[in-house]
């Protein structure tokens, strides 16, 4: 499982900077749109994935992944990701790809 903490502000806390990335303004209702497209369907994210996949350690490269993006606060989003074994930087590609 993993969460993902985003401010859509400029700047945080120092205490806050180290676990949030500030993205600045983003489509919250463009992000849940595309999250609930790959939600819990079986496909396969090897674009999503950096280097060689090991099969032994990551599994398949088709994954079903839970993918939740919710509101946290007036300035802040959540995405929650969970699967069985994600492929290496997946995650970090796939909030990426919703940002963007």
């Amino acid at each position: 499982r993993y969460s993902y903490r985003l401010a859509t502000v400029d700047a945080v806390s120092p205490f806050e900077a180290r676990y949030c990335w500030c993205c600045g303004a983003v489509d919250l209702a463009a992000m849940v749109a595309a999250a609930e497209s790959l939600d819990r369907r079986p496909l396969d994210f090897s674009a999503f994935a950096m280097g060689e996949h090991e099969p032994e350690y990551h599994g398949d490269l088709e994954k079903c992944v839970e993918i939740v993006v919710r509101s946290d606060a007036p300035d802040r989003i959540v995405v929650l990701l969970s699967c069985e074994r994600f492929l290496y930087k997946m995650v970090r590609r796939i909030v990426g790809a919703l940002v963007e």
